[in-house]
């Protein structure tokens, strides 16, 4: 999603529809009105809304091609990535007394997105059978998969189960007098909330193992005691969705804005509400179900000792992120500024190959473009970033100053991702956008306008208005351990490559900066996308030795020990286990199967043959 620093009424690149383009369309005052026909009424959702839907109705078709109009970060020169503002977690942040020192005294707000059910990891019946056993009484209802998807703590002979949301919160209130003050304050939607309002009205985990009727979280949290306060949840609203075929807004279809939502939301509020506290507070927003998607007391007070105006959270590129967006420079009316590409782009360009070799492969594709190419320097976006309120809520409000409502709006939301959906034999485009756009969007401004610029450094003293606290392998999982499919929550709850430590709550990777690679099927079969199917397909299975899983097809093998690389390709039109067969297949000292670099074929009548590789 190339970001644009011209009026987005002449720009919308990342509408590359077919076609002919479309005439002019309302303009962004009328959008405004027009949704406030339709029962928008907040300001930020209003300004979102309409910056979304002005970018819909006047599209400008761009192809994006890598190497020319885009550079990934891994193609700079090593002065260049070094003037992006990019630091090391491990050698530069990490355990630094000067920032954990400046945390002490720091404010922290934690926004975890959980707006949402999570349609990608199929839960229905997994939480129906537990739905007691998480101390819940009427009906099982989805809520967000923090709350739905739990942890097993053995007790006394029990099983305590752990939601997703209690750990990070368990975690969160480790650290809490770390800061001068912590506030919980959740991203949730009309779907989501029921099962949050519920969770502070449980039992806390102390309470559950002493077998009493002890206090709830709420309660907890009212304490002053405890150093963190839950805050009011920050409802996302509904929005009007796109006609399509009119290309008007209806209320036909509603749909929430994704997460880009929230950062237009914080950034409005900061200018709405100048601030004026001499203590410095930090917001961080990150994904509720990642178990360990947190941020650090030495974060937070890089933040504030570097004087950044926000601070992005991202990891190194591995094999498994190859689909997901890649950090690099755009070079916009003659202004290079940090950008994002995302693969759907790279497609349009016929770069999709080339796209998954950035910093993880040197080959014939990535040599063709003549530029430097540094394995391992890649970043890839977490979804986890931190905004400075002490300096954007004294920034904003000038910046607002200058521009003007309608430009700022625009300058403060995010570009436009086209989702395409299908209700009633009609097409509708929700009106959603990412949060790194907001901030990619705001920074490119922020750089090139010099009137812009020119505030920011009077605010700041300076200082770099964008900066990234890159994350290596090892140190990824202590931050960012996302359950987007059921594959990802198994993974962290059934195998032995993770365990929980309930000392700190946090995930540990049992072999620190090692992932597994696993195919399309694996996470996107609706079989497999079901967390229950999941867990009766490979039980407790040994992975921890385990680098690569493809399976093509439908099959059981609970409890196996899984080493290297293992494929398994099943012609079987049902469901095949391989237990039925343990006798005929290798198996552990204590009587596990055992499949380590091996291609296991199923056929058809249910004959089954293993090749090594």
């Amino acid at each position: 999603m190339v970001v644009s620093t011209t009026p987005l009424s002449q720009n919308g690149r990342e509408k590359e529809r077919p076609g002919q383009p479309r005439e002019a369309g309302p303009s962004f005052e009328s959008a405004h009105e027009t949704l406030k026909a339709l029962g928008i009424t907040s300001g930020s959702d209003l300004a979102y809304a309409a910056s979304l839907y002005h970018q819909f109705v006047t599209p400008t078709d761009r192809i994006v091609h890598i190497g020319q109009e885009f550079t990934p970060i891994a193609m700079l020169s090593a002065e260049k990535r070094q003037q992006l503002g990019m630091v090391d977690y491990a050698t530069e942040v990490q355990g630094q007394e000067r920032f954990t020192h400046e945390a002490h005294n720091t404010t922290l707000v934690v926004h975890p997105m959980d707006g949402g059910t999570g349609s990608s990891v199929g839960r229905a019946y997994f939480l129906a059978m537990h739905w007691k056993d998480l101390g819940r009484s009427g009906d099982a209802k989805l809520g967000a998969k923090g709350t739905d998807l739990p942890f097993t703590i053995p007790f006394e002979g029990k099983n305590i189960l752990v939601p997703v949301m209690e750990v990070k919160l368990l975690r969160l209130l480790t650290q809490a007098r770390q800061y001068a003050n912590v506030v919980w304050q959740e991203l949730l939607n009309g779907d989501s909330y029921p099962s949050f309002a519920r969770f502070l009205e449980g039992t806390t985990l102390a309470g559950r193992l002493r077998r009493s009727k002890a206090q709830t979280y709420g309660d907890l949290l009212a304490e002053p005691a405890t150093g963190a306060t839950v805050g009011d949840p920050i409802m996302q609203a509904d929005l009007p969705t796109i006609d399509v075929a009119t290309g008007q807004l209806t209320r036909e279809r509603v749909a929430p804005g994704s997460h880009g939502q929230l950062g237009t939301y914080l950034l409005k509020t900061m200018a709405d509400t100048a601030y004026a506290e001499s203590t410095p507070r930090v917001h961080a927003i990150y994904n509720g179900d990642g178990t360990n998607n947190a941020v650090s007391p030495d974060m937070v007070g890089f933040v504030v000792q570097e004087g950044a105006g926000i601070v992005m959270v991202t990891t190194t590129r591995l094999d498994s992120d190859r689909k997901g967006g890649i950090l690099g420079t755009s070079r916009i009316d003659g202004h290079e500024a940090l950008d994002i590409l995302e693969l759907a782009q790279a497609k349009k360009a016929n770069q999709a190959a080339l796209f998954q070799d950035i910093g993880l492969a040197d080959t014939e594709r990535t040599r063709a473009l003549g530029l430097p190419h540094a394995i391992g320097e890649q970043p890839f976006n977490t979804n986890v970033a931190l905004f400075n309120e002490g300096l954007l809520g004294k920034f904003l409000p000038r910046l607002r100053d200058y521009l003007g409502e309608e430009r700022f709006a625009q300058i403060i939301t995010p570009q436009l991702i086209e989702n395409d959906k299908v209700q009633g034999g009609k097409h509708f485009t929700q009106l959603e956008g990412a949060l790194a756009s907001v901030i990619l969007r705001l920074n490119a401004f922020v750089t090139a306008d010099p009137q812009a610029l020119q505030i920011w450094q009077e605010v700041s003293g300076g200082t770099q208005f964008l900066r990234i606290i890159n994350l290596d392998p090892v140190q990824r999982d202590h931050f960012f351990t996302p359950i987007k499919y059921a594959w990802d929550f198994w993974m962290q709850a059934y195998s032995d490559h993770f365990s929980l430590d309930t000392n700190t709550w946090e995930l540990t990777n049992n072999r620190p900066g090692h992932a597994i690679g696993v195919n399309n099927v694996l996470v996107e079969d609706p079989f497999y996308m079901d967390v229950d199917n999941l867990i009766n397909a490979l039980g407790h299975a040994s992975v921890v030795n385990l680098d690569a899983l493809s399976i093509q097809g439908r099959v059981l093998l609970a409890d196996s020990t899984l080493r290297g690389n293992v494929q398994i390709e099943s012609a079987y039109e049902g469901v095949f286990d391989l237990n039925s067969i343990k006798a005929q297949l290798p198996q552990t000292p204590d009587g596990h199967l055992l499949f380590e670099n091996v291609r296991i074929s199923i056929s058809a009548q249910g004959e089954v043959s293993l090749q090594q590789i």
